[in-house]
């Protein structure tokens, strides 16, 4: 049989994986889809790829070694053989996730040309890269080069246009899955439909810390000015690492009419939830007693609520809980009523400190996270060209949708974004009817009807800036009028019910920020500089175990009792007869870029000034370690 080529069993895997994607299980081998952003990247692509790109985001590839193999014998009519198939999904995967060892010397350079719009960035995108010496570990040798810890980037399209979205941020942890392992940090802001918008995200390469959570928040919080508002609602699932970054900016100058910006930090309640769940159990009276207490608005249903609680089963406990976070608290530990009603400022509609839009989870944050599952099987580099392609399509479709909102022909429609309208027309039906009692016409205020309980009445007053406030605190949650407050509109004249609608809540608002935002612009991966940047230090992952795989046909007590017992080598650590590189949890230290076996051409990088000057600083230093003769510029003497 006549050699095959790799390349050419390359090339027909990229024509099979792009032009027709099979979903398989998940528990096949787990290489993910091969990505849509490569389609529109044509100078990346090989000349057999399709016309029109394959938008793919959760499905996985078919490339499990029997089909891939299958597939190409069938094009070629010869059987390439097990290892050269291997070897090519190999070099597949290293050209759409990255290569793990020399994407990142091109890291330094991708940084600098992304925060230039001359070399194919933007000038108002903020980036930053942190590495940290190389260290002695064993048979690794410090050699004066440094090693990637982490990278954050704020994209000038994210800086544009944080300031003109509501006022609220999430922020959420995912975790990597490539051979590096890490977490991709992110920071999502939401548009007048609760839209998901990533504003900064970054990468860390070791577990999720109050060490990470800092230096990204001092990064990308700075850079999206959000702090320059009066209020800011920053929702979370509580990790250590996020509380105790977060209370940095609690009390930040801000720059809002002068006055600081008040920062709140709110737990996410399915979060909270799920740890009541965990520790006190399933279908117990008090979850009932939980969700009143997160719903309700006002402090006579939140003090029912909480009636209710204290006589459950457990409720005690959660009781405690909710204040110590603690779910075994000893009898002399004593939690008081004031000290409760301070901690539901963290999870409760009715004492949150500022206006919450009634955004009381990171839903968003976890969706974003299964938006982005190619970045977290990719290398750093292709990982932030990923999540600005995230960027631009939502950007994209936020554009159209929009747009099509202003275009329609109902006035109402044309204003407020599709579930503003919907709820908001619910309060205009529902106001018909309901009595009024003590109008002011000058001072605008008003005493309306509630439909809740007979024979009361709420206070309403329509505040100078438009919007309204009422006794059952609809207004000030949500930022939309309602029925009393729509009631009483009707009972003074000349007010109507839209302009009681906050605008951050309006179409018009979204599209000024959309239009602000511009285009995402971040270079191309081609023509850049190299530096030598080792791979990171990768400690043992914390959190969920990965799953032991299903069991095969072949797999159990006395299968395959004849055949010789296969030799288990892990490619992520190099220990046999232990485990493969998926189950690997071991510390791998990290290593230069020196190393022999990575070749790094130093001597010819030594002689072009490389554009970032914390690149040039490595390779300078790296030559002079090895007594090269380096001139005043930093180049090395031809």
């Amino acid at each position: 049989m006549q050699n095959v080529r790799r390349e050419d069993i390359q090339a027909l895997m990229y024509a099979q994986v792009l032009s027709d994607p099979v979903k398989v299980s998940t528990k096949a081998l787990r290489v993910r889809t091969y990505t849509r952003a490569l389609g529109r990247s044509p100078h990346e692509l090989p000349s057999c790829s399709p016309a029109h790109p394959v938008h793919i985001r959760r499905s996985h590839c078919s490339c499990t070694s029997t089909r891939v193999q299958a597939f190409v014998t069938n094009q070629i009519k010869r059987d390439p053989g097990a290892n050269a198939i291997h070897k090519a999904a190999a070099m597949c995967k290293r050209r759409v996730f990255g290569d793990p060892v020399e994407s990142y010397w091109l890291l330094h350079s991708w940084i600098h040309r992304a925060q230039h719009t001359a070399l194919g960035g933007d000038d108002d995108t903020v980036a930053s890269i942190q590495t940290v010496p190389v260290v002695n570990h064993g048979a690794q040798q410090a050699d004066g080069t440094h090693t990637f810890q982490g990278v954050v980037f704020v994209p000038g399209a994210a800086v544009r246009m944080a300031r003109l979205l509501k006022p609220v941020v999430q922020v959420d942890a995912a975790f990597g899955k490539g051979e590096h392992n890490g977490i991709i940090l992110s920071l999502i802001g939401m548009a007048a439909d609760n839209e998901v918008i990533p504003l900064a995200f970054g990468w860390w390469a070791e577990n999720e810390s109050d060490v990470a959570w800092r230096w990204f928040l001092r990064n990308a919080v700075p850079a999206l000015r959000v702090l320059e508002r009066s209020e800011l609602v920053v929702l979370s699932d509580r990790h250590p690492g996020i509380l105790s970054a977060v209370d940095e900016f609690m009390t930040a100058p801000g720059a809002a009419q002068g006055a600081p910006c008040r920062v709140h930090h709110m737990y996410c309640i399915v979060h909270v939830r799920r740890n009541l769940l965990k520790h006190f159990g399933q279908n117990q009276p008090y979850e009932a007693a939980w969700v009143k207490l997160v719903n309700a608005l006002t402090v006579d249903r939140f003090n029912a609520a909480l009636g209710e609680l204290l006589a459950a089963p457990k409720g005690r406990r959660v009781f405690k809980y909710l204040v110590t976070g603690k779910a075994d608290n000893p009898p002399e530990v004593v939690v008081t009523d004031a000290q409760f009603r301070e901690a539901a400022k963290r999870w409760s509609a009715c004492y949150a400190p500022t206006r919450t839009w009634g955004c009381m989870t990171s839903n968003q944050a976890e969706a974003f996270n299964n938006m982005i599952l190619v970045a977290r099987f990719s290398m750093p580099l292709q990982a932030m060209r990923y999540l600005c392609r995230i960027l631009e399509e939502r950007l994209g479709r936020l554009r159209g949708k929009y747009d099509e909102l202003a275009a329609d022909e109902d006035p109402i429609k044309k204003v407020l974004a599709p579930n503003v309208h919907s709820q908001f027309q619910n309060s205009v039906n529902a106001a018909a009817g309901l009595r009024t009692e003590q109008v002011q016409q000058a001072a605008r205020k008003g005493r309306v009807e509630s439909t809740s309980r007979d024979d009361h009445f709420h206070a309403v007053e329509i505040l100078d800036n438009g919007q309204a406030k009422c006794g059952c605190r609809v207004p000030q949650v949500y930022g939309r009028p309602c029925k009393h407050a729509a009631r009483l509109a009707a009972a003074l004249g000349g007010i109507t019910e839209l302009s009681m609608v906050a605008p951050a809540l309006r179409v018009d608002t979204t599209r000024a920020a959309i239009g602000a935002a511009g285009a995402v612009m971040f270079p191309h991966l081609a023509d850049l500089q190299r530096a030598p940047l080792g791979t990171p230090f990768v400690p043992r992952r914390r959190g969920r175990k990965r799953k032991k795989r299903a069991a095969g046909a072949d797999d159990g007590p006395g299968a395959n009792a004849g055949a010789p017992a296969r030799v288990m080598l892990c490619s992520r650590c190099g220990k046999q007869n232990d485990h493969y590189a998926s189950t690997c949890t071991e510390v791998i230290f990290g290593k230069s870029a020196l190393l022999p076996e990575r070749k790094f051409p130093l001597g010819v990088v030594g002689k072009i000034l490389h554009e970032h000057p914390d690149a040039r600083n490595l390779i300078t230093a790296a030559m002079q370690r090895k007594g090269w003769l380096v001139l005043p510029t930093g180049l090395l003497h031809a």
